[in-house]
């Protein structure tokens, strides 16, 4: 069949012979059938080279020309697992501290990395605000869970809204994203 790719006019014997079958099942009997087999003949060369056109494409799809291995080796399982007691325990600490209104008494169970994007937020905050989250936050449900992480969600002022806490470089379990 790759002959008509390189070749075309070689006639590829399976489509005229298949062709002289469909065409043979009753023989012309005026010229209008003549015709109509002459049309359908050109017609079917339409057909055979689409059939071609997906083969080639199949098989162009089907060599794996660029499919390589990584050559880097697969990533190893975390030595630290969640203990879901201690992270349901520093939520209630953070809940508490949150509920005093105190500013001062949430940084110590937040990350670095909530601190710069937080910090500023919280230091502006009404300390009504931050007890209205208190309130809300002992309404979560754990919406899932890693190794390192813990992810939280509440609804805050009729919005679903979320808390991820994670597995510090000391052990300790700390708000990473508010």
């Amino acid at each position: 069949m790759t002959c008509l790719i390189f070749f075309p006019k070689i006639r590829c014997c399976f489509f005229d012979h298949f062709v002289d079958k469909l065409l043979r099942w009753r023989q012309p009997s005026c010229l209008y059938d003549l015709k109509i087999n002459t049309v359908m003949r050109s017609q079917f060369n339409f057909i055979k080279l689409a059939f071609l056109g997906f083969l080639l494409a199949f098989f162009i799809h089907a060599i794996p020309i660029g499919c390589n291995k990584d050559e880097e080796p697969p990533v190893e399982d975390p030595t630290t697992t969640l203990d879901l007691n201690k992270a349901n325990k520093a939520a209630e600490d953070a809940e508490q501290a949150f509920a005093s209104g105190d500013v001062s008494k949430i940084f110590p169970f937040m990350a670095p990395v909530a601190l710069e994007r937080s910090q500023l937020d919280l230091e502006n905050a009404d300390a009504e605000w931050l007890k209205q989250f208190a309130k809300d936050f002992n309404n979560r449900s754990v919406v899932g869970y890693g190794d390192e992480f813990i992810e939280y969600q509440f609804d805050w002022n009729g919005l679903p809204y979320t808390v991820d806490f994670a597995i510090q470089e000391d052990g300790s379990i700390k708000i990473i994203r508010l």
